[in-house]
């Protein structure tokens, strides 16, 4: 009786929190009510029963609504929705990003990072995960279109901590940034495939290929070699200050950086590095260090 009475009551707190969605978003975008109930694809006496609780929006409802305000699905049930941002989509401007992502101090990163993840996901599993993926922080692949546009670095750090949710794991973050190659190797601004040898590739990765991805660590090579390169990576002191933290940023991202490095290899010789890391920030070390060989 009390699983069930807990269950009910559950119920009733979601449905009373999906109305106050419905009614925010319908007082936000300056909807009537015939206006709401046509997003929903409800007739007018549907929504009203709705807005006075005698009945709930059904799925069907809530997709339609979904669909037609290009807004994720999961943020409609939550109602974690960025209501400036929706009213600005709504009305047209769709180049509009979330407020926490216009922070001129966090924009650190190119958008040629987050045109890696769009890519990865759009081939492995479908540019509608794709959009799925972006949407749920409403925003939209084709913001990101210039790859050599700063943007916020937490863009990056929340999309790959979207997918975390969905089960993505330390290597599979690898994967994706391996996928670099694929979409980078002809704009980087720099011919890769002239690099005759690996160590040629390394050893232009500080001054030619790294400023083409971000502005917010240092990355330095401690050993370069025919056969192997070294390369440890700091955050920069305006960079730990933007975001108030000793090593901004996620071991995901580390992930994702790690199989970036390795795609540069690939760009020019058609085969990946063997990498091993030894330290990371995200492990309580003071860098992160990568080995790499070929």
């Amino acid at each position: 009786m009390d699983l069930q009475q807990n269950q009910n009551q559950g119920d009733h707190e979601f449905n009373l929190n999906l109305l106050k969605t419905l009614e925010k978003i319908e007082s936000v975008l300056g909807l009537s009510p015939q206006d709401m109930a046509s997003l929903l694809s409800a007739s007018e006496e549907q929504y009203k029963n709705i807005k006075l609780s005698r009945n709930t929006p059904t799925l069907t409802h809530l997709r339609s609504m979904s669909d037609a305000l290009e807004l994720n699905l999961s943020m409609l049930l939550s109602g974690q929705i960025n209501f400036e941002t929706l009213f600005e989509h709504y009305h047209g401007r769709t180049d509009r990003l979330p407020a926490r992502y216009l922070e001129t101090h966090h924009q650190l990163s190119r958008a040629r990072g987050i045109q890696v993840i769009d890519h990865y996901l759009s081939k492995v599993f479908g540019t509608e995960y794709s959009r799925s993926i972006f949407g749920r922080l409403q925003l939209k692949p084709t913001l990101f279109t210039n790859p050599d546009t700063y943007v916020s670095s937490l863009v990056g750090l929340d999309l790959l901590e979207e997918l975390k949710k969905d089960g993505v794991s330390e290597g599979a973050f690898s994967r994706i940034g391996r996928f670099s190659v694929e979409v980078n190797s002809e704009n980087l601004g720099i011919n890769l495939k002239e690099k005759q040898t690996a160590k040629e590739v390394y050893g232009s990765l500080y001054n030619e290929i790294l400023p083409h991805y971000d502005q917010a660590y240092h990355y330095r090579i401690t050993q370069l070699s025919d056969i192997r390169c070294t390369i440890t990576a700091t955050p920069k002191v305006e960079t730990q200050e933007a975001f108030k933290a000793k090593a901004p940023g996620s071991r995901d991202l580390c992930c994702f950086k790690q199989g970036v490095i390795k795609s540069f290899l690939a760009s020019s010789q058609n085969k990946y590095p063997a990498l091993r890391e030894s330290s990371c920030m995200y492990k309580g070390d003071s860098a992160c260090t990568y080995h790499l060989s070929w």
